[in-house]
């Protein structure tokens, strides 16, 4: 799956979320600009989680503090979802 194709749903999944989409990019930040407090970005990152059929691990959720870091983590954990369908 394609950064940018990661992007499309994200937004998607923030307006479900009732984030306003309008002018997220990939340097938004999760608190400041998307204002999510730790309680909603913890939930907006288990829908993620659940949507894209994944898990991030913890070390790397630390890291996440924009929509940019969030792309590379989902882009990265897919990434190992598909190497292991394809041995299976």
């Amino acid at each position: 799956m394609e950064k940018n194709e990661i992007f499309q749903q994200l937004k998607e999944l923030a307006s479900d979320f009732g984030i306003d989409t309008s002018e997220i990019s990939e340097t938004s930040s999760l608190h400041s600009d998307l204002k999510m407090d730790s309680l909603a970005s913890a939930g907006f990152l288990m829908e993620c989680e659940s949507y894209f059929n994944i898990f991030i691990p913890l070390g790397m959720i630390e890291n996440i503090s924009t929509v940019g870091d969030l792309i590379a983590a989902i882009h990265h954990e897919v990434g190992k979802t598909a190497v292991v369908e394809k041995v299976i």
